[in-house]
Order: structure tokens, then C-alpha cells, then sequence
């Protein structure tokens, strides 16, 4: 019995269960904001890598070097996200819904302009 009388203060004590139906998150003007135009990905067993860079407009005449000699443009990430691998069909599925959004509202057709290996 005393038992029992322990258990239930313990569960009054715990704050009532809040269902969260929807999240929305609220773009401020003091959040990071990152402009990139390369994006590669990486995982691992449990998340995905968005490893996010900016290609340079112009190549500079080291650039050009490097890459006649090596045959890659090395440039640092401007910001790396990992993701865990449970957002990712999410994540998928929202980008897919934005692109569709984007081409009837735009009328533009968003096609795969480079193969990557």
C-alpha cells in the first residue's frame, strides 16, 4: 500500500502530457543565414551531412592552377547540418512539395543540369 501511495505522488507530480500537432518555425532577421551554391552529401549510421559551400564566381589564377593540375576546385564548407536519419524522408518530401510550389509558380521547369558521379 505505501508503495502504491509513493507511485501515485510521483505521478501527480510529473507535469500533464502537451501533444504537439504542428511546429512552425518563425524566420527571425538575427538567425544565420548562409548562401551557397554547391551542396554535398555524406552519411553515417545514424545521420545525414549536408556539407554546404559557395563556388567562387570567378576563378582565381591559383584556382585555375589547381585545378589544371589536380583536377578539383577545393573550397572550404561555409556550414556543415547533420541531420538525424529519421527527418530525411521529411525532408525529401517538403523539398519536393517547395520545387513543385516553386516550378507553377514560376513557370520554370527545375532540371538536374550536372551528373555527379
Amino acid at each position: 500500500m505505501g508503495v502504491k501511495l509513493a507511485n501515485d505522488q510521483a505521478k501527480s507530480a510529473l507535469p500533464p502530457q502537451i501533444n504537439v500537432t504542428a511546429i512552425r518555425m518563425e524566420p527571425l532577421e538575427s538567425a544565420s543565414t548562409y548562401y551557397v551554391n554547391h551542396i554535398e552529401i555524406g552519411s553515417s549510421a545514424h545521420d545525414f551531412s549536408l556539407i554546404c559551400g559557395r563556388l567562387p564566381g570567378k576563378l582565381s589564377a591559383e584556382q585555375f592552377e589547381d585545378i589544371r593540375e589536380g583536377g578539383a576546385l577545393v573550397v572550404e564548407p561555409e556550414v556543415q547540418i547533420i541531420i538525424p536519419a529519421t527527418l530525411v524522408l521529411g525532408l525529401i518530401k517538403a523539398l519536393t512539395i517547395q520545387k513543385d510550389t516553386y516550378e507553377k509558380t514560376y513557370g520554370v521547369k527545375l532540371n538536374e543540369i550536372r551528373n555527379v558521379p
